[in-house]
């Protein structure tokens, strides 16, 4: 029978056969980490793109929201555009011949790093509920017809909410009014005032008061914003003014709403009427704290006892703010990365 032997290799892998396995190890482990890492720059750079683009349109939807609801800016704001006209400048009524005469109907504000970095906006707020009409007196009890019918009646001031102004309803329970400006959680937020009757300036424009809705004794009241809290336009002034200009050209800066009231200038026979506007002020700033990576915010000012800071786009070094004319009330604003490539 013949015996069948097994023999052992117990020699293992020589030093050069282990050596080119590792390299190739080391060469396929190399291909599969180019592989992966490439794919992870890819992944990171479409994500990176992606949530630009989502950050570009949520930012464009939110500043267009604002734009739309500017109005209550016009005329209203005090703010230089890039040639130092008054970026909020409405002469609506004026004639063809006019603005055929001017040679500055456009306006423009540009926000970049190492110039101008912020833009103000006045703009209604609808989540308040809707803007007011009402006669002066309508805040005031009237006394008894005086003896002297030369003299006229007494006024005392009671509030926007005397003999439940704000918050009477019709016959079906409907809100006449708006009793939400009134409503605790409006409380300390900005109104806008003016009036039907319109001030010799140029242009001309109506009174305005813009102040926050309060509760003094139970006294809603529209209370005038301190000097100090009001905020400053590209020129360091206040972006508005209380300064009321009377047929006579008598400047009166009215120290409460009160005042403003009693020094509305005349509409015939009738007196004055008076506009009350839920509103907000917006701050747009360009901050280049970081100069590669710039970030444009919206500040919601004077909004209740907190301001929110909030950032919408990042990496624009100019966003550009545009009026093509004085007599509409469009705004468009650009945010394109190229925009101010030629701007030094």
């Amino acid at each position: 029978m013949k015996k069948l032997m097994y023999i052992r290799n117990n020699k293992g892998l020589t030093i050069t056969e282990l050596l080119i396995a590792i390299a190739l190890s080391s060469i396929v482990g190399l291909g599969v980490f180019q592989v992966l890492n490439d794919n992870n720059s890819l992944q990171k750079m479409f994500s990176e793109k992606m949530d630009e683009r989502i950050e570009a349109n949520l930012a464009d939807k939110l500043i267009l929201r604002d734009l739309r609801a500017a109005g209550p800016s016009l005329n209203n704001l005090k703010f230089n555009d890039d040639k130092n006209l008054n970026f909020y400048d409405f002469e609506a009524d004026r004639s063809t011949a006019f603005y055929r005469s001017q040679t500055q109907i456009s306006r423009t504000v540009t926000l970049k790093k190492g110039g101008n970095t912020i833009m103000y906006f006045l703009s209604f707020d609808d989540l308040r509920g809707k803007g007011l009409f009402a006669d002066a007196v309508t805040f005031f009890e009237v006394g008894p017809p005086p003896a002297n019918i030369y003299q006229p009646a007494s006024l005392t001031y009671r509030g926007i909410n005397y003999n439940n102004y704000l918050t009477a309803k019709d016959s079906n329970g409907n809100d006449m009014n708006n009793p939400q400006l009134i409503h605790p959680t409006n409380l300390n937020k900005l109104v806008l005032v003016d009036s039907s009757s319109y001030m010799p300036t140029v242009p001309a424009r109506p009174a305005v008061f813009i102040g926050k809705v309060v509760n003094t004794g139970g006294i809603y009241d529209i209370q005038r914003i301190p000097a100090t809290s009001i905020p400053n336009n590209s020129s360091n002034t206040d972006i508005w003014d209380y300064r009321i200009t009377t047929p006579t050209k008598t400047i009166v800066d009215p120290a409460n709403f009160i005042q403003y009231m009693y020094n509305l200038p005349p509409v015939g026979a009738n007196g004055a009427s008076v506009r009350i506007k839920p509103v907000r002020l917006y701050k747009y700033e360009l901050d280049c704290a970081d100069p590669a990576n710039c970030i444009f915010y919206r500040h919601d000012v004077l909004h209740g006892i907190s301001t929110q800071k909030v950032p919408l786009m990042r990496g624009f070094n100019c966003v550009r703010f545009t009026r093509d004319d004085i007599a509409t009330s469009i705004f468009q604003v650009i945010t394109d990365k190229n925009l101010c490539s030629n701007i030094k």
